[in-house]
């Protein structure tokens, strides 16, 4: 069941972590659920469908076990270049020459393949060629029919399925290939609540895939664009304006721009989001060394705690979790350090100051209503009735002192919801009024626990009821030890 911790001192900002080899397990799954995992990223660029169709079932079975709500999130490969499997690990050293080969097979230190048709035709002599997030580097010296000759620059490990990154070369590739194509029409067949997009350039690219997921019969997936890429950053307005949210994929980025122009980068899309009232998630090797090591290292756990100042919605574990030693450890590292910068003193998000006149929508203004009331009040929850969880996103976007239950008749807008900053849903029996829709809700919440005598409660709702960009009314409740003291509207 959910954890019956008071939800005011509950962790506001979400965790995300992929499963792989190292969490595929369901004991492993279900550690990762009992330590405070928050959302499940199955990335599609490794395994096959029928993997990921496993992983899928097994945790909504476990968190459906656990009475919890707990949204999967399928990462589309998208136009991702990458070599193919290799005999064994190898170590390429500076000096070294190794060929790259348009095909299938099984690759060794001298000559690797990728499936990636245009590679050959794309890449020109003498441009860089980075293996794995740019921890190896090449630069192109021969290209003979479709095969691809370069020298090493700077050495590394190289196994199997690494990306391959050409930050200087003209890339021809389709922005939606067969397989992602494909991975969508899974994603929505099971059930999937959230959809990132990779190596997103500009709206169209957003958009394209959010069709193709309407002709698949998708209702309820939401879509998340991925910034990893110079133009995805030139025109992250429209990008955010399309999206459904945005993540800050910092391992492609900080090849493709440099990693010297990422910290601001990640800033200000985070910025951005928030104040369009879009969801965030800030990743890539934000634990990185604790796929090796039980501890990380004082600059990751830095690096954690900025994006939370920064003013993101999560932050997410890739290979931590996937294919590191100490998964569960990672994920209850990332925990304390959550609970540790929330608790200081000095985190305080900042919520950017809305001009006169600037809110043209009634449920925008009771959002705001409703935060104003409760940070001068001194609220100890907020309640937001939402049948799309829009209510409940454009109030944690303004990221209260007190955690905000998302309330809704919906299973899947309740997972949704649990992936956003503050918000712990519940999920209700449709009420035959608004008075009766009240009252489930102080049930509930003498039941858990969340509240005690005196304290201030805000109520957000919409009438009718249960009718998305409805909501028009905010309640103020005071809690007495039997019905509420106080209500004013």
């Amino acid at each position: 069941m959910e954890s019956m911790e008071p939800l005011v001192s509950r962790r506001k900002t979400k965790i995300v972590a992929t499963l792989g080899p190292s969490s595929k397990d369901p004991a492993v799954i279900l550690q990762l659920l009992e330590a405070g995992l928050d959302m499940v990223r199955i990335n599609c660029s490794h395994g096959t469908p029928e993997d990921r169709e496993a992983l899928f079932g097994n945790v909504r079975r476990l968190a459906d076990d656990l009475g919890l709500f707990i949204p999967v999130m399928f990462d589309l490969q998208g136009p991702k270049i990458r070599i193919g499997a290799v005999e064994a690990p190898f170590e390429l050293k500076e000096g070294d020459q190794l060929s790259i080969k348009v095909g299938r097979g099984t690759g060794n230190r001298d000559l690797v393949y990728t499936s990636f048709a245009s590679f050959a035709r794309d890449v020109k002599s003498g441009e860089p060629i980075l293996i794995d997030d740019g921890r190896v580097r090449l630069v192109a010296r021969s290209i003979e029919n479709d095969t691809v000759t370069a020298e090493v620059e700077v050495g590394g490990l190289v196994s199997d399925r690494k990306g391959i990154n050409l930050p200087q070369t003209a890339v021809s590739a389709q922005s939606v290939s067969e397989k992602d194509v494909a991975d969508l029409k899974d994603a929505i067949r099971l059930g999937a609540d959230f959809v990132a997009i990779s190596f997103v350039r500009n709206a169209k690219d957003v958009q394209r895939i959010k069709a193709l997921a309407q002709d698949f019969g998708s209702h309820h997936v939401q879509f998340i664009a991925k910034i990893e890429r110079p133009e995805a950053v030139r025109n992250i307005r429209d990008i955010i304006d399309v999206s459904d949210g945005v993540m800050v994929a910092r391992g492609d980025l900080g090849v493709e721009v440099g990693s010297h122009r990422v910290p601001m980068i990640q800033k200000e899309i985070i910025t951005r989001a928030n104040m369009a009232d879009r969801f965030v998630i800030t990743a890539t090797q934000m634990l990185d060394s604790m796929m090796q090591r039980p501890i990380p290292t004082r600059a990751e756990s830095s690096d954690v705690a900025n994006a939370i100042i920064d003013g993101t919605d999560a932050c997410m574990l890739s290979g931590e979790t996937a294919s590191g030693k100490y998964p569960i450890e990672s994920l209850e590292m990332m925990v304390r350090i959550a609970r540790e910068t929330e608790n200081h003193a000095l985190y305080r998000y900042q919520v950017p100051a809305v001009a006169k006149g600037s809110i043209h929508r009634i449920p925008d203004g009771i959002g705001m209503a409703a935060y104003q009331i409760g940070s001068l009040m001194n609220a100890r929850l907020f309640v937001a009735f939402t049948n799309s969880g829009s209510s409940a996103l454009k109030l944690s976007k303004k990221h209260p002192d007190c955690v905000i239950m998302g309330a809704t008749i919906h299973r899947h807008i309740a997972r949704r919801m649990r992936a956003y900053w503050g918000v712990y849903p519940v999920l209700l029996e449709e009420p035959s009024s608004l008075e009766a829709m009240f009252e489930q809700v102080k049930l509930k919440i003498k039941q858990m626990g969340m509240v005690q005598k005196g304290d201030l409660v805000i109520l957000t709702a919409g009438h009718p009821m249960w009718t998305s960009g409805s909501t028009n009314l905010v309640k103020a409740m005071i809690v007495d030890e039997g019905e509420s003291s106080h209500e004013v509207y």
